[in-house]
């Protein structure tokens, strides 16, 4: 009698399983984390002017952290000719190695010996990012 019912015991708990199975109730799925969304905010491409010269040694990065619901990244350029120059900018957003945004600023007409102020702010959601610059720098053309 003792063996019937661990037979039967054990018939049931096999129809349980077969039917836990069947309706799906198996391993959830895992939910993907949330990566920032990507921001590309540019109108001209890099070395889309004339005449440029890389200049990265003409800016400097005075910010780059979250200000509100923004990621800003923000700073100077100084011209170090001494004709008026313009500069173009290509600020990225950088996360986990990869660009997550990019935004050009354009900084015209900065006097020789002086400086002009950049600012690019990205609607980016997370607090690690990194700020990376390419700099043109060109006569400006009016």
């Amino acid at each position: 009698m003792r063996t019937s019912r661990l037979a039967g015991a054990g018939l049931v708990l096999s129809i349980v399983l077969g039917l836990a199975a069947c309706t799906g109730t198996a391993e959830p799925t895992p939910t993907p984390t949330t990566a920032p969304s990507d921001v590309t905010d540019i109108t001209d491409q890099p070395g889309s002017v004339e005449g440029w010269v890389g200049a990265l040694e003409d800016a400097k990065t005075t910010t780059c952290a979250r200000d509100g619901g923004d990621w800003v990244a923000a700073g100077t350029v100084t011209n170090p000719l001494d004709e008026a120059q313009s500069y173009r900018l290509y600020v990225s957003a950088m996360f986990g190695g990869e660009t997550r945004g990019l935004i050009q600023v354009d900084v015209p007409d900065v006097a020789g010996g002086e400086s002009g102020q950049w600012r690019a702010a990205f609607p980016l959601q997370g607090d690690e990012f990194t700020c990376v610059l390419r700099v043109e720098r060109f006569a400006p053309t009016h």
